[in-house]
């Protein structure tokens, strides 16, 4: 009876149905359409129900390369190398982060070990080209090479096609580019990408009455690929098509994953690519208070808040962020983090936590140093701290000389330290290049002016009054400031010609005559002309 027991359960649990085992097409597909928790989910099924399987550990690794995660994907690339040796996905996922890192030999010296084990298979050629298209630093024409070594090998591939000319893109070949997409679409007419990619070269052409019949093309013919939907809601926000944006949102978040970690790529996707900042904000606050955790979330928030103008909320969000960011040494920071909480820093008069902020800024990106040390040299010019404004200026000026606005502004900061000197070269330069500008002949005039000390004056600021005379009064308008100051000019030449004795005063009489007709009522010029008139 017993036997009989045992035999009865081997046949019944041998009746049982495994779980079954995700493809490799299913994560992929995942991964494509962001879904990361669930592609994750996927490859690591893939990955335990077969342990010699290196390959999937390039999938694991493009999950966490995706998610900003490099230190994690390059374990995985690692692990996958370990376990198989002749991983030749695995070799392109790490010379990708080496072209992050600017490791341009190095990463080449991945892709053609890469290519060297498995030459015949078009699939390595079209990843390495991939590579050079999806990295941080991104090499149209190195893309170019390889993508069409995989075309060339297998041109009935669509997606070869279709990446060849992200590729031609990428290098201002629009009209190969176009070809390209249009052969990929001949190859497979559901392959949204080509459409997403062609939709997008009419955006940047602010064609966009062309390119949203693109993208309603691509979700008819593939309706469950998440990116036409993204692209598609970005474009009617943009052109104000708000009630068509809500239910392509729905699908979008069906197809993208409703995890937590999907709900954050909504908010980064609402901010950054959308520009919905108010539904940013209104999804983004909501799920911090659920999943506090999350401090990703005070990215997109100070960046939503900033672009509303809201900047305490901003700058609020960036503290919380960079707090969040110190607690360990993996998390990832990137240059807009420190941008947009020295804005916010900045716009709330916090000008000196700005200037050490964007100084970090500029470690990571300085290609916007001098429209950084412009801002912060106006921004210390207005609060009158004229110190830091002119060595702001200096450094602005050491990369590229400044703009006649931007040296007017140095000028003036000199001129209130009393750097008297430096602040009339200052002004005598601006005038080289504008001889015409009559502020600058005003305050070259102030400036000798105010260093005439001699007991006997020796009248230094005659000619420069002179010729702001002769520029100011050409103006067909005059403001209250330029009366005020054409006055102050005419009266101290009128007083220079009183000391030459000349005969009758003639040219002193004028000055003031031409002082009573911008101003008929003026007492000293009246009392003036009268002395004059009596001699």
């Amino acid at each position: 009876m017993k036997k009989l027991l045992f035999a009865a359960l081997l046949v019944s649990c041998a009746t049982i149905p495994q779980a079954q085992v995700p493809s490799l097409q299913e994560g992929i597909k995942q991964l494509q359409n962001e879904n990361y928790a669930a592609a994750q989910t996927t490859f690591n099924a893939i990955a335990k129900s077969d342990p010699k399987n290196g390959t999937i550990y390039y999938y694991i690794g493009e999950v966490s390369y995706l998610t900003d995660a490099p230190a994690e994907a390059e374990k995985a690339y690692k692990k996958g190398l370990t376990i198989n040796p002749q991983c030749a996905e695995c070799k392109v996922g790490l010379g990708k982060l080496m072209l992050d890192q600017g490791k341009t030999v190095e990463a080449e010296e991945f892709f053609q070990s890469a290519s060297r084990l498995d030459k015949k298979n078009p699939e390595i050629f079209a990843k390495i080209g991939e590579a050079y298209l999806s990295n941080k630093k991104p090499n149209g024409n190195k893309a170019v090479e390889y993508l069409s070594i995989a075309r060339d090998m297998n041109p009935a591939v669509a997606k070869y096609w279709a990446h060849l000319g992200d590729a031609y893109e990428l290098t201002g070949e629009h009209g190969e580019a176009m070809t390209c997409y249009e052969t990929a679409i001949k190859k497979d007419p559901t392959i949204s990408s080509a459409y997403i990619s062609m939709a997008r070269i009419w955006t940047k052409a602010k064609q966009d009455s062309l390119a949203i019949p693109l993208l309603e093309k691509a979700i008819e013919l593939s309706p469950n690929d998440a990116q036409p939907y993204k692209y598609l809601i970005e474009l009617y926000i943009k052109n104000g098509k708000y009630a068509k944006v809500t239910p392509l949102l729905d699908k979008y978040v069906s197809l993208s994953g409703d995890d937590v970690d999907a709900k954050v790529r909504l908010v980064k996707f609402l901010t950054f690519q959308a520009k919905d900042y108010d539904r940013a904000i209104l999804e983004g606050e909501k799920l911090l208070e659920t999943n506090p955790e999350q401090y990703t979330l005070h990215r997109w928030l100070a960046w939503a808040y900033a672009e509303k103008g809201d900047f305490q909320h901003s700058y609020d969000h960036s503290q919380q962020l960079f707090e969040e960011l110190g607690k360990k040494e993996d998390r990832a920071v990137f240059p807009s983090d420190y941008d947009y909480h020295a804005k916010a820093a900045f716009k709330l008069g916090k000008i000196d936590e700005a200037a050490h902020i964007y100084r970090k800024y500029l470690e990571l990106d300085s290609t916007r140093s001098q429209e950084i040390n412009g801002m912060l040299a106006k921004g210390y010019f207005d609060i009158k701290n004229y110190e830091q404004s002119v060595a702001y200026y200096l450094r602005k000026n050491d990369e590229k000389p400044l703009s006649v606005v931007d040296s007017y502004y140095l000028g003036l900061a000199y001129w209130y330290l009393d750097k008297d000197l430096q602040a009339d070269s200052t002004f005598a330069k601006i005038l080289e290049l504008t001889p015409e500008y009559a502020q600058g002949w005003w305050m070259r005039a102030k400036i000798a002016e105010r260093m005439d000390t001699a007991e006997t004056k020796l009248f230094l600021a005659k000619e420069h009054f002179e010729n702001y005379v002769k520029f100011a009064s050409a103006a067909p308008e005059k403001n209250a400031t330029t009366i005020k100051n054409l006055k102050w000019a005419y009266n101290y030449l009128a007083y220079y010609w009183i000391q030459q004795e000349e005969k009758d005063n003639v040219t002193a009489k004028m000055y003031y005559e031409k002082i009573l007709e911008l101003d008929p009522a003026d007492p000293d010029a009246i009392d003036k002309l009268k002395l004059l008139n009596q001699r």
